[in-house]
């Protein structure tokens, strides 16, 4: 049952009990007998407008074995990932999570392809789950990344972490960087996302549902001259040792309270 007086880009609040008095006007698929609105009101927080990747990691633990499509892409899009170098899946971080991805930092990603839904030029949103295994000086941990370019390395759009404790945003080079220090430890989750808007440069940064960083920075616009694929636990500079889960990829940028809203996974996927 949603919290009272909820929504999720619905015209449906709260619970609709029969004998009500109240006409739908149009259908809703989730709306059975007895009138319970729940299905329209996101339950499990999934937020589905937008969302062009939704990569949950919950196929059966040790499963991935490098088969074609075997990480599932859970935004209907159809962008599933294939496993390198080793990566599967384990535990997560609680049983409503399911199982997460597990990356050993050097050999280890996931493939998600290059379908045009991934190439996006407008704005964007990533989160995603982590639990850094392995942070030492100098290196640097990929989440997402989107290269552009293979032969000048460019950047469409890239989220990582790194050993200053810093989550980081690129776009185009190295040095189109947007960053913010949180204080990381190992062994130990965290909720990160980002917002964007290419043309705008207008910039995000959340850290476990929070806001803690916005202001404009690099205005370039990626052409995606080579269709170089993106791969979740990979980055420019290094690859990601720990866990990540639950990752989704947006066009459009969600605003604070959404991002709350998954930081929370508090059951009913309503915002306030």
């Amino acid at each position: 049952t949603p919290a009272t007086n909820c929504y999720c880009q619905s015209s449906i609040q709260g619970t609709l009990a029969s004998g009500t008095g109240i006409t739908l006007l149009g259908t809703h698929p989730d709306l059975g007998p007895g009138g319970s609105s729940s299905s329209s009101c996101d339950p499990n927080g999934t937020l589905l407008s937008g969302l062009v990747g939704y990569w949950k990691m919950d196929e059966t633990e040790g499963s991935w074995d490098g088969t074609a499509g075997e990480a599932v892409d859970s935004s209907g899009v159809g962008n599933h990932g294939t496993s390198y170098g080793g990566a599967n899946t384990v535990p997560g971080k609680s049983s409503e999570f399911g199982n997460a991805g597990s990356f050993n930092g050097s050999s280890d990603y996931v493939n998600c392809g290059n379908d045009a839904s991934l190439q996006i030029t407008g704005t964007i949103t990533i989160q995603a789950w982590i639990k850094p295994m392995n942070l030492v000086d100098s290196s640097h941990y990929g989440i997402v990344r989107m290269q552009e370019n293979v032969g000048s390395y460019l950047n469409a759009y890239a989220f990582t972490t790194d050993w200053k404790n810093n989550i980081r945003f690129y776009k185009a080079l190295y040095n189109d960087v947007f960053n913010k220090n949180v204080g990381f430890e190992n062994d130990t989750w965290y909720h990160v996302a980002t917002t964007h808007t290419f043309s705008t440069g207008e910039t995000k940064l959340f850290y476990d549902g929070r806001l803690v960083r916005s202001e404009f920075f690099s205005t370039y616009v990626p052409t995606y001259q080579n269709n170089y694929p993106l791969r979740i636990a990979d980055g420019q500079w290094g690859k990601f040792n720990g866990l990540i889960d639950d990752v989704r990829i947006y066009n459009r940028v969600l605003s604070p309270e959404e991002i709350s809203s998954l930081y929370r996974n508090d059951g009913d996927g309503c915002i306030p």
